[in-house]
């Protein structure tokens, strides 16, 4: 039960992650910014997301 619920927190925090990755890139393109500025934002929230869902599964665990 807990390797489920674990693996279905881990898929949500990636597909969470890629959401955002791409709203981010998005917008980016449509406000006509810098790729690098773009870049490094989606990396960042693409961190953020993966800390996320390492801390869900550390309260899991």
């Amino acid at each position: 039960m807990a390797s489920s619920s674990s693996n279905f927190v881990r898929g949500l925090g990636i597909a969470m992650a890629i959401g955002s990755a791409a709203t981010m890139i998005g917008s980016s393109m449509m406000k006509g910014s810098k790729m690098k500025k773009a870049k490094k934002t989606v990396n960042k929230a693409f961190n953020t997301m993966a800390d996320i869902v390492d801390n869900v599964q550390g309260i899991m665990q």
